[in-house]
């Protein structure tokens, strides 16, 4: 984003980053472009840990997406989705192929990256804020609000290597779906 004023560019960055929260980031939603504009201008522009940030967010929304569904894959079918990833190795998921570009992602921002890791907050308690007690004289309420404040701020050390081994749990995942469907369609 050379050539182009702060002011913009940080106005920019601001909608994309808003942009990126609303919805679930499959194929085809403004989600999903978001985040991938995030990340590409972020990695044009050598912010390698920024990027890893972007990539790992996706791979969290989608987590939470699938977890917050309880009825599988089934609802994030988009209309005409299919990756070539997808087409390769059948119709697997589209949300466990955004998860696997979401790695890929991460593992290249993370792998030109100093340190090679990234801490976030945790895809389990994405609401890492925990609004303090009303005015308590039990001092065992204060104390259990402070040990919750201390879990919902704990964050997630990602390294290179637990992203390549997210990423084989992924492909064994999206394997797993492929084998199940050759079986249901026979």
């Amino acid at each position: 984003m050379a050539g182009i004023p702060e002011s913009q560019k940080r106005g920019l960055l601001e909608k994309l980053h808003g942009n990126a929260g609303v919805g679930v980031p499959v194929a085809g939603s403004n989600a999903l472009s978001c985040y991938q504009q995030l990340y590409a201008l972020y990695f044009s522009d050598e912010e390698y840990l920024k990027a890893a940030t972007v990539a790992y967010s996706l791979y969290a929304a989608l987590d939470r997406a699938l977890r917050q569904s309880g009825t599988g894959f089934a609802e994030f079918r988009p209309r005409n989705a299919v990756s070539p990833f997808a087409r390769a190795s059948g119709q697997v998921s589209p949300v466990l192929e955004q998860q696997r570009s979401a790695l890929l992602m991460l593992i290249s921002a993370l792998t030109l990256c100093p340190a090679q890791r990234l801490l976030m907050p945790s895809a389990d308690r994405p609401d890492a804020f925990i609004a303090a007690p009303e005015v308590e004289t039990d001092l065992r309420a204060v104390r259990r609000w402070f040990q919750e404040a201390t879990v919902a701020t704990r964050g997630d050390a990602v390294t290179l290597e637990e992203a390549k081994q997210m990423l084989s749990e992924i492909e064994r995942r999206c394997s797993s779906e492929d084998e199940e469907m050759e079986v249901s369609a026979s």
